[in-house]
């Protein structure tokens, strides 16, 4: 599992484990919107695994509940960083770096502000 955030890894970690005790996870601290991120986590998941066999590509952050006239450029930057950016990265470092995947590449959706 992937997440920016350790706790949010810890969380979630916690919730698949109640719901299915027999399930093995594997913990990535990884920022989606940085390249470099990305790659190493995909390459770290081959070097344990051996392949992949499936990803989704699913990060994704809204702005605060406030119009898009109302963002400051750092969070609009924020915004488009993880949601376009983090959408390109994931797909480039598994197909740029060779590896083949026998289940799709899902990207679910983005979070749209309020104009």
């Amino acid at each position: 599992m992937v997440d920016i955030s350790d706790s949010g890894l810890q969380e979630t970690d916690k919730l698949v484990k109640s719901a299915a005790s027999n399930v093995n996870t594997t913990l990535y601290k990884v920022d989606v919107s940085k390249d470099e991120s990305v790659k190493a986590m995909v390459d770290k998941c081959i070097e344990v695994y051996g392949r992949l066999d499936f990803a989704c590509n699913n990060a994704g952050i809204a702005m605060a509940n406030v119009s898009t006239a109302e963002t400051d450029i750092k969070t609009f930057e924020r915004v488009h960083d993880v949601n376009f950016k983090g959408v390109c990265y994931g797909p480039s470092a598994i197909l740029l770096f060779g590896h083949k995947l026998t289940h799709v590449i899902l990207r679910p959706g983005i979070l749209l502000p309020e104009i």
